[in-house]
């Protein structure tokens, strides 16, 4: 079972990792305009950093497929297509609403697949509200 919060976790992991990658690109363009070291016992503080951030950005990637594999597996146990498809563009293609509404077709409306949503998602939580 998830809960909204849950499910569009996969979208803030996403802006982290774009957060990361820009560090290591940065860091990279300043690492390439930077003369290498000559002898290796000297540190490269410029290289560890970027070692550093690659291995961060490693771990997001390892952790954004692993919430996408339970997304699916999710998504796979919902009985209603339409709910399918909008868990799908939302929580796993991280569209926009009006991009949703685009692809689902059929007179919708942006507005109309975000209640669709909201509204499964509060069908489904106990007593915890949709936030």
């Amino acid at each position: 079972m998830f809960t909204k919060k849950e499910l569009e976790r996969i979208r803030y992991l996403t802006e982290e990792l774009k957060m990361w990658q820009e560090e290591a690109y940065s860091l990279s363009g300043i690492d390439s305009t930077k003369p290498k070291p000559k002898n290796r016992r000297i540190s490269d503080p410029t290289g560890d950093k970027v070692a550093d951030t690659e291995k961060i950005i490693e771990a997001k990637l390892k952790e954004i497929q692993q919430k996408r594999k339970e997304i699916i597996e999710y998504i796979c146990g919902i009985d209603d297509s339409l709910v399918r498809q909008i868990v799908k563009y939302r929580c796993v293609n991280l569209m926009t609403w009006n991009d949703i509404a685009g692809c689902i077709g059929g007179g919708n409306t942006a507005d109309s697949v975000r209640k669709i949503y909201e509204r499964y998602l509060l069908s489904t939580m106990s007593d915890k509200p949709v936030i």
